[in-house]
């Protein structure tokens, strides 16, 4: 099937994700040979790089590069699952950066308070051989704020290695002004993958206490009126309840959310 580029993806369905979990002598070498690089095989198993020159040493499958490890892998493209991953963080918490004066390469940033550490460290998993590692970010502690005292807590982080194909995603979803936008051709990259990332960001579940009914709240402040139309025209492919936005009650706030209501739906 053809990604969101135009680039075929090699990748394919159920089957796919059952056979990459067989890891022996005869499907690494059978990988190398049909795929051509030691960074293709490691985005095919979902493995870091390095881990990946663990395992060909390992069950002694020769291999040959004359790349460096960084220069294979921006070579490599990201798959169509990736890509969704990084548009569903990009509507969430993530972030692109731009990486070089060229304006060639981009990379994905992602920060999570402690609680979500574990859900950090799978989305990195999930981005190999293209993410680095989780780390550190602020260490817990309490600090001032508009003159007021607050506990702060530890937030993790990880990034992505600088690659072309993001640098691609980065033009379809900031203008000029480097500030996130949705359009009506940039949101029909929404999939299933990119919604639950979105969701695992910037969802919450909640129960309406004067009639038990559920309904979700998306955080989608950062976006505009005329954006949250666009993300409501979206989810109603995926979600067939009621998706209204509102304006946040504080009279000093102007940005807006999104809710979804309709328990039969939401359990869905």
């Amino acid at each position: 099937s053809e990604n969101m580029w135009g680039r075929v993806n090699q990748q394919g369905g159920t089957m796919y994700l059952e056979e990459k979990l067989i890891c022996d002598k005869n499907t690494i070498e059978r990988l190398y040979m049909e795929l051509g690089t030691v960074a293709e095989v490691a985005k095919y198993f979902g493995k870091s790089y390095n881990t990946m020159i663990y395992w060909f040493k390992k069950f002694g499958v020769p291999f040959v590069t004359n790349k460096s490890l960084f220069i294979e892998l921006k070579d490599t493209h990201l798959s169509e699952y990736c890509e969704s991953i990084i548009i569903g963080s990009i509507l969430g918490d993530g972030h692109i950066e731009m990486t070089s004066h060229s304006n060639k390469n981009a990379r994905l940033c992602v920060s999570h308070c402690e609680k979500q550490l574990p859900y950090l460290r799978w989305m990195c998993d999930q981005l190999k051989p293209f993410s680095t590692v989780t780390k550190p970010l602020t260490i817990e502690k309490v600090k001032k704020i508009k003159g007021r005292l607050a506990n702060c807590n530890s937030t993790y982080y990880f990034r992505t290695i600088s690659h072309p194909d993001i640098a691609i995603i980065r033009t379809k979803f900031y203008n000029y002004n480097k500030v996130k936008v949705i359009t009506e051709s940039n949101i029909k990259y929404l999939n299933e993958t990119s919604l639950l990332i979105w969701y695992l960001d910037d969802g919450s579940l909640h129960i309406d206490k004067r009639d038990g009914c559920l309904y979700i709240n998306m955080a989608t402040n950062g976006f505009s009126y005329e954006e949250q139309l666009i993300l409501i025209e979206a989810l109603s492919k995926f979600f067939c309840g009621t998706i209204k936005t509102y304006q946040h009650s504080d009279k000093d706030r102007f940005d807006y959310y999104i809710r979804l209501y309709g328990t039969k739906h939401i359990l869905k």
